[in-house]
């Protein structure tokens, strides 16, 4: 009897023990999931941040373009915005989410002559018709797997009854019009979580009742910014699912702030990740999008634009957007960068590292932006690359570039094949060094032409700038012996030998802004 008992007792304590400390839920594969990022710089480049979203699972952006910003005036149409994004991500192979947007969260962004007209108006919808004409004129081989019309529809219709029928007539002109002229392209409308679960959930199920897809921005907040324990995660995703039964669900914004201010912390940040990634794998056949944000805290200018274009400038608000990263401005991880990578690494994702990031500049030009990973520079042997110091001059990062002289030429090369250079013609860089002596600046040609020209940085930052025509030819190389930008695919910096090199004397050689325009 006291050993039945004594197994009795032993039983309920492994209930007792798994019932309070459950084995956690095994990750279940991607699938057809997809990750984006909101890419925020912080004080890196764009490569540099690029690279770090690569990392972590990145294969879809979300690209926002506000109805006003595009047609600045009645019938005249300019978006850098497209210009820069055909031109870097379909080579990247990242696909595009994109959005336009007649309302964004609490703002109206429709040209100025048409804001005192209702959604609805005939004059309103037919100039909406001609925006899309020209963005679709203008997506080039952008991979676009769905389209957006409007951010967070909700703050702005709010509680007016009449501006949600308005908007339901404009949306519903809008989708249909997108699917006359890309059938296959998945069309909706974005809203907050809470306004689809909790506030307007009549309204936005009749506004998506055509829609492909439930657009949604998610922010486990209470009232005044404060966070929800990130285990709410689980209850809310059931009840989004279940309200929009059978319809495929895009999370175009999902974050978490680390702010004590706001009652959390950097630990919370991390539980938040991890519950919405066992979420997702219980509801992985709906929710086929999730869009982090942010990928860098941004900083107290962009924080300032964020104040005054909200219009909310409560210290809560402000600690939200503040800490919503999930790296600091500086470029430190926090804990949960990490835990995504976990995350991802335990559904198996593909994660690419970018070998190289170029992206259309200020005036045209082609930035070539500095990856933190080391192994991506064709370097000779004896050198060593890494990312430094942001250069003052640029207010962008550096590469720092070491060796030890050797016998013949050390050098560091960076491909730059099949970018967009075509109409470049002139090349700028920022130089230092800690001894004296030339750096040769070499690019290389796909016919096998080779062309240079000679630097002497200093021990400050110096800018230097030429013409292509400054580039001397290779005479072993020579060809036509011209250099012909569509031609470009490498840009070496090298040193050739010299008398240092039997001095087993060493050298490192700093490079920022590196530009093609």
């Amino acid at each position: 009897m006291k050993s039945r008992l004594i197994f009795f007792g032993v039983l309920l304590t492994a209930v007792f023990f798994l019932h309070t400390h459950a084995l956690p839920f095994q990750p279940q594969r991607k699938g057809q999931r997809l990750i984006g990022h909101g890419i925020t710089e912080g004080a890196n480049e764009f490569g540099v941040a690029f690279s770090l979203a690569r990392e972590t699972g990145l294969e879809f952006i979300e690209l926002p373009l506000a109805w006003d910003s595009v047609e600045n005036a009645p019938g005249r149409y300019h978006s850098k915005i497209l210009t820069i994004a055909r031109a870097f991500f379909p080579a990247r192979d990242v696909k595009i989410f994109l959005t336009v947007n007649p309302i964004d969260t609490n703002n109206l962004r429709m040209p100025a002559d048409l804001k005192n007209k209702a959604f609805d108006d005939p004059e309103v919808i037919e100039r909406f018709r001609r925006l899309l004409d020209y963005v679709f004129d203008h997506v080039g081989q952008l991979d676009l797997i769905g389209f957006g019309i409007g951010n967070e529809i909700d703050a702005y219709l709010a509680n007016h009854i009449s501006r949600w029928k308005q908007y339901q007539t404009f949306y519903e002109a809008g989708r249909r019009y997108v699917k006359e002229k890309r059938p296959d392209l998945k069309v909706g409308t974005k809203a907050m979580m809470y306004g689809h679960i909790f506030h307007h959930t009549a309204q936005l199920q009749e506004m998506n009742r055509n829609s492909d897809l439930i657009m949604v921005t998610y922010y486990p907040l209470k009232n005044g910014f404060k966070v929800h324990s990130p285990a709410v995660v689980h209850d809310h995703f059931k009840r989004l699912t279940g309200i929009y039964a059978g319809k495929t669900i895009s999370m175009l914004e999902a974050g978490y702030p680390t702010s004590t201010y706001l009652d959390s912390s950097e630990d919370k940040q991390v539980e938040f990740i991890r519950e919405l990634f066992t979420a997702w794998d219980h509801h992985r056949d709906q929710i086929l999008h999730m869009n982090f944000m942010w990928l860098h805290d941004v900083s107290d200018a962009k924080l300032e634009e964020f104040e005054r274009y909200y219009r909310i400038s409560t210290r809560a608000f402000i600690q939200f957007l503040a800490t919503l990263g999930l790296r600091t401005y500086d470029g430190k991880d926090k804990p949960a960068f990490d835990e995504l990578k976990y995350q991802i690494q335990a559904r198996n994702w593909q994660v690419q590292k970018d070998t190289l990031a170029v992206i259309p500049h200020n005036g045209g030009a082609v930035k070539i932006g500095f990856s933190q990973q080391a192994e991506l520079f064709g370097c000779a042997d004896g050198s060593t690359v890494s990312l430094d110091d942001v250069a003052p001059q640029t207010d962008n990062m550096s590469m720092r570039w070491s060796y030890r002289y050797a016998d013949d030429w050390m050098w560091c090369l960076r491909s730059v094949k099949g970018q967009m250079l075509e109409h470049t013609t002139r090349v700028s860089l920022w130089l230092k060094s800690d001894r004296n002596g030339p750096v040769f600046l070499r690019i290389d040609e796909s016919d096998g032409e080779s062309f240079f020209v000679i630097t002497h940085p200093g021990s400050d930052w110096q800018r230097f700038e030429f013409a292509f025509s400054d580039f001397s030819i290779d005479e072993k190389t020579s060809r036509n012996g011209r250099l012909e930008a569509g031609n470009i695919i490498n840009l070496i910096i090298a040193e050739p030998p010299a008398a240092d090199h039997k001095s087993n004397a060493t050298r490192t050689v700093w490079v920022s802004n590196l530009l093609f325009k």
